[in-house]
């Protein structure tokens, strides 16, 4: 799968998308049920590129289109814990669970993940976002709170991927440029989180 060619983006907007059913009485009571579907779109900008820039950017996207999948990586969402080890998952993990016993951490690390960090697991795609601060045990172990819930089951053993997280998305529209001669672009387009 290819990567966008520049993570140097001037901006991006970051939208999260958890589809929730509602239902409403008239004394006042509510039933609120998240359902499973969750994904993230992007609006990313770039600052003012050369030519030679704005063609490269251009040719990726013209030829990813709207319906080819690529990956982007967050150029500020590294982590704000530790995230040293080699985590893996500890245990079979079922689908829609929000709590992950991971081991292979460094031991003894107080916010080995912070509040707002991502993760990927191996061999799938969607990126999940640690919702609470967490340490590691003595013996490397975590327990990671998530959400989404996950979307597919996981196996026993498989790696976290904790740093430089790839997005998985595809464009959702024709991407636009604006020329200020002779010779500089400023470039946007928008893409949403595929599974």
């Amino acid at each position: 799968m290819s990567q966008l060619p520049s993570n140097e983006y001037a901006q991006y907007t970051l939208k999260s998308h958890q589809p929730t059913l509602y239902n409403g009485a008239s004394n006042g009571k509510s039933l609120n049920r998240h359902v499973n579907g969750h994904i993230t779109s992007f609006n990313i900008s770039f600052p003012v590129l050369t030519a030679s820039q704005f063609a490269e950017l251009d040719g990726f996207l013209t030829d990813v289109s709207t319906y080819k999948s690529f990956t982007i990586t967050l150029p500020d969402r590294e982590p704000q814990g530790v995230a040293t080890g080699t985590p893996l998952v500890n245990g079979a993990l079922a689908k829609g669970v929000t709590s992950i016993v991971t081991d292979g951490w460094t031991i003894s690390q107080t916010g080995i993940m912070k509040a707002g960090d991502l993760l990927l697991f191996s061999g799938h795609t969607h990126v999940y976002t640690v919702v609470t601060d967490t340490n590691s045990d003595v013996s490397g172990n975590s327990t990671l709170s998530i959400q989404p819930p996950l979307k597919e089951a996981i196996a026993d053993g498989e790696s976290l991927t904790v740093t430089s997280v790839p997005f998985t998305v595809v464009c959702t529209n024709d991407h636009s440029s604006n020329v200020q001669a002779p010779i500089f672009y400023n470039f946007s387009f928008d893409v949403k989180e595929v599974s």
